[in-house]
């Protein structure tokens, strides 16, 4: 028999989607309903929403409850007075009070940190939540234009000369070419993709830097102002936003306003006239020597102390911000490099301040505009609905879910490009924590925009991590990558496993390989079934409630469910066939379906029964009595 005073709270849900909030993006004075539901047999007498606006708490009582299929519901009518209202539940059983917040049900009166959040008036780019994004690295991704590329001994940078790499040949290390060592992939070879990324079922871009600079990367900048030449400059971006567009492809830019080149007009202005304007944009140390980003002598840091470079980036109508936003180009957001360290330069914390004004510049230009913000940490304090919309979410998705796949984690190690290390892989319930601990501190409608991402540009890509490389275990992490909360990011090649290395970052930066028979297609399959399986269930990957429904040292299964429909995701590391009894009570799930591959799956009295082979992973789509 079950225990109700410890099983119900596994039962109780809320959520700010369509399922729990009449309206999830109110505006001020708007009316709506909130609602919470839990098992039918729960011993609960009452519950209560306690809500806190700007510091004042209020206290009602919900209706008398309404039961619909296999729960009961309770809900409460609320004006939203204030632009944002925090709240939690409180639930009267005969063993007293326990309290119901993102994080779950607990007896002791919860703090505020994971209370439930509406924002009204969200300027949300609707378009992110489930999207699939496709990360290229310009110059590595495909040459269209043989005409514009830089050419051998074109110019000295950094200690060496431009050369230019066979297309398909192995990319150097730093200390040879420098990142003065070029393939030439350009914007018009972006656009003659545009089929394989429909193939792939992708929905958006994340392009890095392409404005004018010297490297390959081009986080050197050298223009804010003009796409590099080298890659077809601004009439090649005009086309490839109006061809994406076409297609319903969006697209985001990244850019670094932290630092510039050394090879920027304005760095060479400080540098030649310290009486200039320019020379204010830029951090100096007391002895008057510039100051550079991570001391790389060819990054000078910005400094935001110079009112005239913050019109330069966000405060002027044809700022940066705004000017790529704009027609001709329309590009759809904004990666932002090192965006946790832009105007923190020594004594200076302008930090939020900046990110709070490029926030409205942005939606103010575009409210439908994506912006992202690099950290590799907890980026709480930034993602509160007035500064990034995510972080490139390594923090909530890439770390843990490595580190479930037995690899340690390398922000610790401070090892970010080199040789990857294994270790002790977490486990079910720590790879719990590390997911729902982000999850539950977000205001909520945020939760729907994470980036998130298995490597980048900046990573090594795992299935080159040979020492613990297993095919299955690889479905498993993209299955729950693919069913976190927000966006999906991955890297170009990564589906048709491009060749490289994992001893360096240029390990993943080898040119994309276009030769169809060199292509391992089980990766291509999977990546563009996941892709489709976005699109076909759409609204439950980009608004269904995400909750864990059993761990054990060896398995995670997780849940994505939004009114009748509910997915759930199981990941197995287990060496031996062995069959799985997963509660699904929390979903009322009635009947369930593989959707990856031919398992055997069945419900029985609120269980999901399955077996599946070593390591083997799963998709299932359940219909539930909601």
């Amino acid at each position: 028999m079950p225990n109700l005073m410890t099983d119900w709270k596994w039962t109780v849900c809320s959520e700010v989607n369509r399922d729990f909030v009449s309206n999830p993006y109110p505006v001020v004075c708007e009316c709506i309903t909130v609602a919470i539901r839990m098992s039918k047999d729960a011993p609960v007498k009452r519950v209560w929403i306690r809500g806190i606006t700007e510091g004042v708490s209020f206290r009602i009582p919900m209706d008398v409850p309404e039961q619909r299929g296999c729960f009961i519901y309770f809900q409460v009518n609320l004006e939203m007075e204030k632009k944002r209202l925090n709240y939690r539940f409180e639930l009267e059983t005969p063993d007293g009070f326990f309290y119901y917040t993102s994080a779950g049900v607990q007896r002791v009166c919860p703090t505020e940190e994971h209370n439930f959040v509406i924002m009204c008036g969200m300027r949300n780019p609707e378009w992110v939540p489930g999207a699939v994004f496709y990360q290229i690295f310009p110059d590595r991704f495909r040459e269209g234009d043989p005409s514009i590329g830089v050419v051998p001994e074109e110019y000295q940078y950094d200690g060496a000369m431009t050369s230019v790499i066979p297309w398909g040949q192995e990319p150097p290390e730093y200390e040879e070419g420098r990142c003065v060592d070029f393939y030439n992939g350009d914007l018009a070879g972006i656009e003659q993709a545009i089929p394989h990324f429909k193939e792939l079922h992708v929905d958006a871009l994340y392009i890095n830097p392409i404005f004018s600079a010297k490297t390959n990367h081009r986080y050197d900048c050298t223009d804010y102002f003009h796409v590099d030449e080298h890659i077809g400059g601004d009439d090649a971006l005009i086309s490839l936003m109006e061809h994406l567009h076409e297609v319903e492809i969006r697209a985001i830019l990244d850019v670094s306003i932290n630092h510039t080149g050394i090879e920027h007009v304005w760095f060479k202005k400080a540098q030649h006239d310290p009486d200039s304007e320019e020379a204010g944009f830029y951090d100096r140390f007391p002895s008057g020597l510039f100051s550079y980003w991570l001391d790389v002598p060819t990054l000078p840091q910005l400094n935001y102390k110079s009112e005239l470079l913050r019109r330069y980036i966000w405060k002027d109508n044809d700022s940066l911000v705004r000017h790529y936003l704009k027609a001709p180009f329309k590009i759809d957001g904004w990666r932002f490099d090192v965006a946790n360290q832009v105007g923190t330069m020594g004594g200076d914390h302008y930090c939020h301040r900046i990110w709070r004004g490029i926030h409205s510049a942005v939606k103010n230009e575009n409210a439908q505009a994506y912006i992202i913000g690099e950290d590799w940490e907890d980026s709480i304090d930034f993602l509160q609905g007035d500064q990034w919309d995510s972080a490139m979410n390594y923090f909530a998705s890439c770390r843990p879910i490595r580190s479930w796949l037995g690899e340690l984690d390398r922000y610790l190690m401070h090892n970010y490009g080199g040789e990857p290390e294994s270790g002790r892989a977490i486990t079910g319930s720590e790879l719990q924590q590390a997911l729902e601990q982000h999850l539950s501190r977000l205001p909520n409608q945020l939760q729907f925009l994470q980036f998130n991402l298995l490597d980048s540009h900046d990573t090594a890509r795992f299935y080159h991590h040979t020492a613990i490389w297993d095919w299955g275990l690889y479905q498993g992490a993209l299955y729950l990558l693919f069913s976190l909360p927000g966006a999906v990011s991955y890297f170009y090649g990564d589906e048709i496993a491009l060749n490289g290395h994992s001893r360096s970052v240029e390990g993943s930066r080898y040119a994309m390989e276009w030769d169809r028979s060199k292509w391992d297609m089980k990766f291509f399959t999977l990546y563009s079934r996941l892709g489709e399986l976005r699109h076909t269930y759409h609204d439950v990957f980009a608004y269904g409630a995400f909750r864990t429904l059993y761990t054990e040292d060896e398995l995670y299964s997780c849940v994505r469910f939004l009114g009748e429909q509910a997915i759930v995701t199981i990941l197995n590391r287990r060496n031996v066939r062995h069959e799985y009894a997963i509660p699904v009570n929390l979903i009322g799930a009635v009947s369930c379906e593989s959707l990856m591959q031919d398992v055997s799956t069945t419900i029985t009295d609120q269980v999901l029964h399955i077996v599946l082979n070593p390591k083997e992973p799963a998709i299932i789509i359940c219909r539930c009595a909601v």
